[in-house]
């Protein structure tokens, strides 16, 4: 079986459709119950390998 990965930004994308790269905008992610790492975070540049159960939380501020 093959495992799917999903980078930081492919996440973002499927939360809100699109990823803005600017100054502004800041995203937070934390998952649970992934397949190499139990719980944690994720930042700009990293990957999470996903399996059926994994919860990922996404929140993205707007600094004005």
């Amino acid at each position: 079986m093959r495992e799917k990965k999903l980078s930081f930004i492919d996440i973002i994308k499927l939360a809100f459709g699109s990823y803005l790269d600017n100054d502004r905008t800041v995203y937070t992610m934390t998952y649970k119950k992934a397949v190499d790492k139990h719980q944690g975070s994720l930042v700009l540049g990293e990957e999470l390998k996903i399996k059926s159960g994994v919860i990922i939380n996404v929140t993205s501020t707007d600094k004005s």
